[in-house]
């Protein structure tokens, strides 16, 4: 039997539960592929300029700027007969999809920039998802979990590259149209059969009360800091991948489908790398892998400044960017937060840590379009702007194993180093040495 809290599972109920989570994984992939690809794409087909796309672009990182607060600590805190995650979820449901469904048909600026929110809006309440998985998955298969996760997240990305995308040319409505309906019809099906626990209640906290730990936790100490330093770099670099397919089609003179087939192919390198990945997060811990992931990316980065210049190095690229963004980053950026941070406070802490990582989202994407702006579209400054951020990735992390955990006395969900213990038996005082309470 495994269990977590009050839920417990054989393992037949726990295959169920793997299929019933990773079945919603694919369809939240699908729109958190399709936004990003094709809302530039979309744009730049109605005639917007580099400055104004980055301008609707970032207004999504500014509603989640101004709400996670809010959703994260309020799902720590909720009790309802649905659970304290569910709830968030089955909001998010129609503001995603049916805003994907209408964006095509919208061409008025303002009515877009609505759209656009209504959709990040729904993201900030789909996040919570992964503070659902910390309350419904074993402690001990969380890594291979995760493994599983990437994987079908990775499935979810190949098809809308390889099948959705090399549509847009001819019928970009339908795109939008399909990942819509998707989620819609799909995505439900993970909220009716995947229950939640029970909880203890909640702190009896007043506002001035929850406001003030809210902000002590997320942003009261170095260690938090050095960790929410670590992991919002990669957002500050957010503008190279958002205008990576624009330069493969304006400055390298690739087709859709030839940038959706090299989307698929680091896809699917990202995909085989995923699996070693969460094993080897499960043997020495998510930190090594992030800061050696951030070395990588800013070496990269410079090889691209220099040497990036036709169809083969942009070939190049997109494959390197799939072992290293998508096979080491992106598998290990959950289990970098589920070794951190605790899981009494996990929706409150990762909600601090959107606020910094939107925040971070916002600012980088108008540097960055300002860059390309200023420049007459010379994308490849993108490469030069973003290869400082990259090189603080491995600084930060380093300096985060040597701070002092003020989370010492919660449990965590996995292990951040090379601790042999199981991670369900530690706490990160317990890592540090020194003697922690656990909670079941």
């Amino acid at each position: 039997m495994y269990e977590v809290g009050t839920l417990r599972y054989d393992k037949r109920q726990l295959r169920w539960l793997w299929f019933w989570l990773l079945l919603g994984d694919f369809c939240m992939v699908l729109i958190d592929v399709a936004v990003p690809k094709l809302l530039p794409l979309h744009l730049d087909a109605q005639g917007y300029d580099t400055s104004r796309i980055g301008w609707v672009i970032s207004i999504g990182p500014l509603v989640a700027l101004l709400l996670s607060p809010f959703i994260g600590t309020w799902s720590d805190r909720l009790r309802t007969r649905f659970g304290r995650r569910r709830p968030f979820l089955f909001v998010s449901t129609p503001l995603m999809g049916l805003s994907m469904i209408l964006i095509p048909h919208v061409n008025h600026v303002a009515l877009l920039v609505v759209l656009v929110v209504l959709i990040h809006l729904g993201w900030v309440f789909q996040n919570v998802v992964y503070y659902f998985y910390s309350d419904v998955i074993p402690s001990q298969l969380m890594g291979r979990f995760m493994g599983a996760f990437r994987v079908v997240g990775m499935i979810g990305t190949v098809t809308f590259l390889s099948v959705l995308l090399p549509q847009f040319d001819v019928a970009p409505g339908l795109v939008w149209h399909v990942v819509g309906a998707t989620y819609l019809v799909l995505f439900p099906l993970t909220l009716w059969r995947v229950r939640e626990g029970e909880y203890p209640p909640p702190e009896d906290l007043d506002l001035s009360q929850t406001v003030s730990t809210y902000v002590k936790d997320g942003f009261g100490s170095g260690y938090i800091w050095l960790l929410w330093g670590a992991l919002c770099m990669t957002s500050f670099t957010a503008p190279v991948g958002a205008f990576l397919d624009l330069m493969a089609k304006n400055e390298i003179q690739l087709s859709m489908k030839e940038i959706g087939y090299l989307n698929t192919w680091a896809t699917i390198i990202s995909m085989v790398v995923a699996f070693p990945g969460g094993w080897m997060i499960d043997k020495i811990g998510p930190r090594l892998l992030w800061g050696g992931g951030g070395l990588a990316m800013a070496a990269l980065y410079a090889w691209a400044f220099f040497f990036l210049h036709d169809k083969a190095t942009m070939t190049v690229y997109y494959l390197l960017i799939g072992f290293i963004g998508g096979g080491i980053q992106y598998v290990t950026l959950m289990p970098m937060l589920y070794a951190h941070l605790p899981r009494e406070k996990f929706g409150q802490l990762v909600s601090a840590q959107t606020l910094v990582v939107q925040a971070a989202s916002f600012l980088g994407t108008n540097i960055g379009a300002q860059v390309v702006s200023a420049s007459g579209n010379n994308y490849r400054l993108l490469f030069v702007y973003g290869l400082p951020f990259m090189l603080m990735i491995p600084i930060f992390t380093f300096a985060l194993s040597k701070a002092r955990n003020p989370f010492a006395h919660l449990t965590i969900v996995i292990k951040s180093d090379r601790d042999k213990r199981p991670a369900d038996a530690l706490a990160q005082g317990e890592i540090a040495g020194t003697p922690a309470v656990t909670e079941a």
